[in-house]
């Protein structure tokens, strides 16, 4: 791999694809990094919109890389920032080019390279040239929109705050026009582009932000552990149909395709912000509010349907508009009208937040959707271009558009009459010249009208007399297709001479009027493309109401300097929509203000350990927390009786082993990077998940591990929430981690097992299972749990009776302290029964002489034979006599 071709392909892909290429359905996406400074930008070619970053990303460490080889924890806090950036992009946006400069560090470069490969992305690796900026981005007169609308002048004035997003804006357009036929629109210099060129080639009609400021950014760990956004497959079993497999899933219960896909993005990008949470939870409290039932509904109905703006804009932009165009922007704005009729019913007293609802009254002039939505109706018969499916205008517009419909509407006559007359001059012909009847009983000509061509005579192919049309009336066939012939002739020439391109006309005046009409509606372009984002917003808000109606979730509070977690009565939001009943559980976690660094005082606990036994409960118990966090951070409300939680500004997860066969790691290995990468960003903001950490290696070293890094939090000064299960119960002891450990608080989960089953599990586990009493409680409670049950719960999945006797006898071994090598060696007296019994089944076989059983018929031999395996002892003269 040759990393010094720049302008070519850093990955297997060696095809690079041209602009038009890239044009079908393709993302192009440019990174950037000066310092501790981040930019990025996204060309989405198949919508034309340019997305670009508010402002550049400020990194948590501005340490240079080349400084960063020290091997401490914070080293690697750069390089993992970076990669869970870029992880975030490849699964939020999916690009077919990534666009990097050389100047990338190579352990990010790597990592974006592995990316690459596996979404089957093509990365190309740019010169810095391609990423500088000489002059100003050129927007020209071209009418750009802009999301907030002083983006475009803040890239085109270079702000300070954009320095590296404009760079990578650059090398987009550049690499555009590198890959185009023509290079017309890159000046001398090469180093920068002219966007109006390209806003005119069609290839960028729109600019919209991109927000990370303000943001939880989760990795895909995170996401996976989580379940955030749905797997490839899921089942289909008729008893959780309604069930849902993913936060996604659950929420999705939007009805346009721009509100789900901001939905992923709230999803992928949670707030960490209380007045933007505050926004969104505002509204969500205001529809599911029991006096607004009705108009909340209502407003629902509304909001379903709802048709895709920037289609129905790029179609009036290109001028390529049908009748579904004006049909989908007036059915558009006649919803949007109601909507903000509904929405001004609602009271807004108690709701102090800037949310999506007073933003869409106070910004929004409903009496200009109302002059759109008239103007509309006053060009377009609406009713009659929905039931015939063709555009129909208003009479009255025009009084010569008026005429000429109403000659075309004669004209439909004229050629009736017109072709009856001369199909029985031809009839009357061809009875004379053959004296007979022909049989030209039905009717066989037709006179249409084609635009551009005029009034021809259109006659079927299968027609028996075309010379003598040719020969004796003069007919010339001007063209043919697989059925019909298309004749001109002297009584066409004459209906062209009298009635004129009346079609023509028509067709002409009406594109006039259209034109006018989409002058007017582009006018208003900004505004409707604003309405239409904020309904898609209030969407999302809708589906979040809806969800917390469906399953009683209610308001989570959020503080900005208390780190903590106080949950009563939580629940899992997915586990609960899949099951018939779910046990909640509750949690307590104070762990003081945020920026004391003595929190382990006046007893302050931010760590949870979790322990119990094997399907007791605590892995969902550990993804119930993260949940609930991470719902509380996107605006929605949680499924909990009361929720407070200190502000959170990232979530790490160490429950699932990812495993690649791109990548050559152990599964303890991969585990391994996990927790590091995660022990590296998290801050005392932070919340970290941890799943029996530590089980991948031998029994000395995982306990070893997992104790160290509860040692390592509980003493750190900035020390985040973490909330970790293990069945290292040998740690918590004097001489290693006392349960009294500072910081830290005990958790267990309930198990009823009857005292019949308990008598047997402390001998050999020799009960039938559906005879005794063994019950998952699936509750939590203060304290550790000693015994994990593993062989309790091997014997219920259903493992054979021979292992289960033999691994309760070697746990029973080890837990009283006795030297398991010494009691595996020593033999028991039934192996020593077994072993005289074996010896003397080999003597009486070896005394049997064979060959003096010469005589003796097959079936004899065999019964011989299994008398001696049976132990017997056969007599030797009875061999010799047989």
């Amino acid at each position: 791999m040759d990393t010094t071709h720049f302008g070519t392909t850093y990955s297997d892909i060696s095809h690079t694809p041209t602009t038009e290429e890239c044009f079908v359905g393709g993302i192009l996406f440019a990174l950037d990094i000066k310092g501790k400074k981040l930019g990025c930008s996204i060309l989405e070619c198949s919508s034309k919109i340019l997305k670009v970053l508010d402002h550049d990303y400020q990194l948590s460490i501005s340490t240079n890389y080349r400084e960063q080889l020290n091997g401490n924890i914070s080293s690697y806090r750069y390089v993992d920032e970076i990669n869970n950036l870029v992880e975030l992009f490849f699964i939020q946006y999916r690009p077919t080019v990534f666009i990097v400069s050389s100047r990338m560090n190579p352990d990010s470069l790597l990592y974006i390279e592995k990316q690459c490969r596996e979404t089957n992305c093509t990365l190309q690796l740019e010169p810095n040239e391609l990423f500088n900026h000489k002059e100003k981005l050129n927007f020209g007169d071209s009418n750009l929109n802009a999301d907030g609308g002083t983006l475009v002048k803040l890239l085109q004035n270079c702000d300070e705050t954009l320095l590296v997003t404009i760079s990578t804006v650059t090398a987009i357009l550049n690499y555009l026009n590198k890959n185009s036929n023509n290079n017309e629109s890159i000046n001398s210099s090469g180093n920068w582009v002219n966007l109006q060129n390209l806003a005119q080639k069609k290839i960028i009609q729109y600019v919209d932000a991109l927000s990370l400021s303000d943001r939880m950014l989760l990795d895909s760990n995170t996401i996976s552990a989580l379940n955030i956004l749905p797997p490839i497959k899921y089942g289909q079993d008729k008893m959780i149909e309604n069930g849902s497999f993913s936060i996604f899933q659950l929420f999705d219960r939007t009805s346009s395709t721009l509100a789900k896909h901001l939905l992923k993005n709230w999803l992928l990008f949670p707030l960490t912000n209380i007045n933007d949470i505050k926004a969104r939870s505002d509204i969500v409290k205001l529809f599911v509010q029991p006096t607004n039932s009705i108009l909340f509904d209502d407003l629902k109905t509304k909001l379903t349907k709802c048709h895709n703006m920037y289609s129905v804009f790029y179609s009036l932009r290109d001028g390529n508009t049908t009748y579904r165009t004006w049909l989908y922007l007036h059915d558009f704005l006649s919803k949007g009208i109601e909507i903000l009729y509904l929405l001004s019913s609602f009271s807004l007293q108690n709701i102090e937040s800037s949310n999506v609802v007073t933003q869409m009254l106070h910004i929004i002039n409903i009496k200009d959707i109302r002059n759109m939505k008239a103007k509309i109706e006053s060009v377009i018969n609406i009713e009659e271009t929905s039931e015939t499916k063709n555009m129909v205008l208003i009479q009255g517009l025009d009084d010569n558009l008026d005429k000429y419909h109403q000659e075309f509407r004669d004209i439909e006559l004229i050629l009736e009459d017109k072709a009856f007359e001369e199909e029985q001059n031809i009839k009357n012909y061809l009875s004379g010249l053959y004296h007979k009847k022909n049989n030209l009983s039905e009717r066989f000509l037709n006179i249409i009208y084609i635009p551009q061509m005029g009034y021809l005579a259109a006659l079927p192919k299968v027609f028996p007399f075309q010379e003598i049309l040719s020969s004796q009336f003069k007919w010339h066939l001007t063209f043919d297709t697989s059925t019909t012939l298309y004749f001109t002739t002297s009584f066409t020439q004459e209906l062209d001479e009298s009635y004129g391109d009346v079609y023509s006309f028509i067709l002409d005046l009406e594109v006039e009027i259209i034109h006018e009409l989409q002058e007017y509606i582009l006018s208003y372009e900004k505004d409707v493309l604003y309405f239409y984002r904020k309904i898609a917003e209030l969407d999302i808000l809708s589906s979040f109401a809806t969800t917390a109606q469906l399953f009683s979730y209610t308001e989570p509070i959020l503080t900005e300097d208390n780190c903590c977690i106080n949950i009563i009565e939580g629940r899992h939001p997915l586990y609960e929509s899949i099951v018939e009943s779910y046990i909640p559980n509750s949690l307590e976690l104070i762990g003081g203000n945020f920026k004391n660094t003595c929190w382990q005082d006046n007893e302050n606990q931010r760590i949870v350990l979790l322990s119990g036994a094997n399907g007791s409960g605590k892995t969902v118990f550990l993804t119930q927390i993260g949940l609930i966090v991470y719902l509380a951070h996107i605006g929605s409300f949680v499924p909990a009786t009361r929720t407070e939680i200190g502000i959170t500004d990232r979530i790490f997860t160490r429950i699932h082993s990812k495993e690649s066969l791109l990548v050559n790691r152990s599964s303890f290995e991969n585990d391994t990077m996990q927790m590091s990468s995660c022990m590296s960003l998290c801050t005392e903001k932070s919340l970290l998940l941890i799943d029996e950490f530590g089980k991948g290696t031998d029994s000395i070293d995982g306990p070893a591990l997992f104790g160290s890094i509860i040692k390592y939090f509980s003493e750190s000064t900035a020390c985040p929430r973490v909330v970790a299960c293990t069945h290292f119960s040998e740690l918590f002891q004097k001489d290693v981690l006392s349960t009294d450990i500072r910081g830290v608080q005990f958790l267990q989960t309930e198990v009823f097992i009857s005292n019949e089953t308990k008598t047997k599990i402390d001998q050999d586990y020799s009960f039938n299972q559906q005879n005794n009493v063994n019950i998952f409680l699936y509750s939590i409670a203060p304290g550790l749990s000693t015994d994990s049950l593993g062989i309790l719960c091997a014997k219920v999945c259903g493992m054979k009776e021979t292992i289960i006797k033999r691994a309760s006898e070697l746990s029973r071994i080890m837990k009283n302290g006795e030297n398991i090598t010494q009691y595996c060696s020593t033999l028991m007296n039934e192996e020593i029964e077994a072993f005289e019994r074996d010896q003397q089944v080999i003597k009486e076989f070896l005394a049997w002489d064979l060959d003096l059983e010469f005589t003796t018929s097959e079936y004899g031999l065999l019964k011989k034979l299994k008398a001696i395996l049976k132990g017997h002892k056969v007599q030797r003269d009875l061999f010799q006599a047989q």
